[in-house]
């Protein structure tokens, strides 16, 4: 509540007098906020989506001229390419999707066990693992972990992580997981032996739509890691990234507050 110098002096009432103005001002800041969010997202959104389109429709053109000419050899050759730009593409709409979910509204919540969660993603992982023949190693330590929130969103986060993981790894490289106690609670650490985030870029990993072309790695939405960050963040909890070890790889860090078990006092 602010008051004007030369006015008088604020009483007992005031904050009651003042209450209604204040809600006004508070529901016409979120409303402002959030359709500025929205209007940057179907901006940028937009512009992001003409790069995989563009690959698909190249690719369906070559593939039917190919098919036209009864050319088995080029069609084996270039359909894979088409499988994996429509893999691509399909991934930008699912997270896209999600994205506009999480600045619009927030999502159920209840209380459930965070190790549980990982157990179960492990077994997902597992198979993109092995058909990028990366090896993965798992280490959840402590009890179950309790934290209150949605699972599939947590879910979500972890995934879009260990996704970018094992798009950076190369063949006979580790992935780990590991699940640990920490100050703040619970401690999720996701490490890869990659080519790792250049300093110039730790901070813009985050940013909606930014993607860093590593290799010969094609470019993602550039929606994974700031999909992670918000629903880390409306969790309660922190998604930060460290460098791996022996500054070689990646380390994404997220921490999430405990609650008490269910049934519990």
């Amino acid at each position: 509540v602010v008051w004007s110098r030369t006015g008088p002096d604020p009483t007992p009432d005031s904050a009651v007098d003042v209450k209604p103005l204040a809600l006004i001002a508070a529901l016409a800041s979120g409303v402002s906020s959030s359709a500025e969010r929205h209007s940057i997202f179907t901006e940028d959104y937009g512009h992001s989506l003409g790069g995989p389109l563009s690959s698909v429709s190249t690719l369906v053109d070559k593939v039917s001229r190919l098919a036209t000419g009864s050319d088995l050899d080029g069609l084996n050759e270039w359909l894979p390419l088409l499988r994996r730009e429509k893999d691509r593409l399909l991934r930008f709409a699912d997270q896209a999707r999600i994205y506009s979910r999480l600045i619009g509204r927030p999502s159920y919540r209840k209380l459930f066990s965070l190790k549980e969660l990982l157990q179960s993603r492990l077994k997902i992982w597992q198979s993109g693992a092995d058909e990028k023949r990366v090896n993965l190693r798992a280490q959840l330590v402590g009890g179950p972990s309790i934290v209150l929130g949605n699972e599939d969103d947590l879910g979500e986060a972890l995934a879009n992580i260990f996704h970018n993981a094992v798009k950076f790894s190369r063949p006979g490289q580790t992935i780990s997981v590991c699940l640990s106690k920490c100050p703040e609670g619970a401690k999720v650490t996701v490490e890869d032996e990659g080519p790792g985030v250049a300093p110039e870029n730790a901070e813009a990993i985050w940013k909606p739509f930014t993607s860093m072309p590593v290799g010969d790695v094609p470019k993602g939405a550039g929606l994974g890691l700031t999909i992670a960050r918000e629903i880390v963040a409306q969790h309660g909890g922190t998604l930060v990234y460290n460098t791996g070890r022996e500054n070689k790889g990646s380390c994404f860090c997220m921490t999430l507050p405990l609650f008490p078990a269910p049934g519990s006092t």
